[in-house]
């Protein structure tokens, strides 16, 4: 994965103002099923602290029936922000 998927976002890390967050999940990161987009791993700990991302994080859609079936909308958008990102998409 280093080598692969995250070389791509560490090339262009530094080129981009923001970034949305799509909802898979990723057991590399998080054993619980997670959505990428509520992972405090991935976007705090990934993408601001090793990556050094500096724009503005976002979510996508969080009123997505994918998302839904595990989360209410307002449980959601609390974990996004306290995932940390900027923006929570509905």
């Amino acid at each position: 994965m280093q080598r692969t998927e995250l070389a791509v976002f560490r090339a262009f890390v530094n080129k981009i103002d923001s970034m949305m967050i799509c909802h898979g999940w990723y057991p590399c990161f998080e054993r619980e099923k997670t959505p990428a987009s509520l992972s405090r791993r991935i976007i705090t700990d990934l993408l601001r602290a090793e990556f050094g991302l500096d724009g503005l994080i976002m979510t996508d859609d969080l009123d997505m029936g994918a998302i839904l079936t595990g989360y209410s909308l307002e449980e959601t958008i609390g974990l996004a922000i306290s995932a940390g990102n900027d923006l929570a998409m509905i």
